[in-house]
């Protein structure tokens, strides 16, 4: 140590200065740096909090929510047309249950439609033939060339094919109407597309007997994507529809591209029970429902959590 000092001692004057004035150089920095980066980080938070009114936690839901397609009746599935991960368009036949039963009723039918339609043309040719007969008749009469009781018979025959008619019509109605029954019944054992949108899921297989009610499958419609966000009691006057938010992911691992921002699109009228809250909360929370879109194309799961930062609008 006393070598060290002794040689920085001999060392010439100039470079003894030189030195001193670089060591007060980096105090000076390091004392500008130390001083200036708390300051403007603080400044910094502040400004971003002055506009902040509300946090709330929520969750990544497509607009009108995932589809359930259920069956409507009792059947066996004969065919699932799709997978889960399938785009598919809408009246896109998803899946269809045994029909056999109704395409058998469906053909009888249809005989007996044409065979009331067939009885319905032979009582109006009948009808048509009865009155030009009357009418002839008619004319006879009145020249005197003719016999009223002839002409009385013909109009009780006219009378009596114009009501064979009106059965014929009746029962040709009743039977488009049976078919029309049968065909509406087997339509409703074909699982078909509401909507364009991907299948997110299938409940059931080829040769299940799937009940009436039963979810076959679940559809997430090819709509845009949402924020369901639950806004406490002491917050949700200080949010009005259009305010804007901003939203970034609240799970682990899933952060994921950034979510553009959005706005307040609709603030539900009624408290609900919080579905977001923390598990060791204690009792009910009751919160109100926020529906927020984005104003931009978001890259986010559906039933992603988020946190939700709503501003003065």
């Amino acid at each position: 140590m006393s070598n060290a000092i002794t040689h920085l001692a001999r060392r010439p004057a100039k470079w003894r200065m030189a030195g001193v004035a670089i060591m007060l150089a980096l105090v000076a920095g390091c004392s500008s740096s130390d001083s200036d980066e708390p300051g403007a980080s603080a400044a910094s938070d502040q400004h971003a909090a002055s506009d902040r009114v509300a946090v709330a936690r929520g969750k990544i839901d497509v607009d009108g929510g995932i589809v359930e397609l259920a069956a409507v009746e009792d059947g066996v599935v004969s065919a699932v047309a799709v997978q889960p991960g399938t785009r598919v368009k809408r009246g896109q036949l998803l899946l269809q249950q045994n029909d056999s039963a109704l395409a058998g009723q469906l053909s009888v039918s249809d005989g007996q439609r044409t065979l009331a339609r067939a009885q319905q043309t032979a009582a109006q040719r009948e009808f048509t033939a009865l009155r030009s007969k009357a009418s002839r008749y008619e004319q006879a009469a009145q020249a005197g060339a003719a016999d009223g009781n002839e002409l009385s018979d013909i109009r009780q025959q006219l009378a009596s094919a114009q009501s064979d008619v009106a059965i014929a019509t009746a029962r040709v109605k009743l039977a488009d109407s049976e078919y029309q029954q049968t065909l509406n019944r087997r339509a409703l054992l074909a699982i078909k597309a509401p909507d364009d949108g991907t299948v997110v899921s299938v409940a059931t297989q080829r040769g299940a007997y799937l009940h009436q009610g039963a979810t076959a499958l679940m559809l997430m419609p090819a709509r845009p994507l949402i924020v369901r966000a639950e806004v406490g009691a002491a917050y949700i006057d200080k949010i009005k529809p259009g305010a804007r938010a901003t939203v970034v992911s609240d799970m682990d691992g899933a952060d994921g591209p950034a979510l553009p921002e959005a706005h307040v699109t609709h603030i539900s009228p009624v408290y609900g029970s919080s579905t977001l809250s923390n598990n060791n909360q204690v009792g009910e929370v009751r919160v109100v429902q926020c529906i927020l879109a984005f104003d931009g194309d978001a890259q986010a799961l559906v039933g992603q959590n988020v946190r939700v930062t709503f501003h003065d609008s």
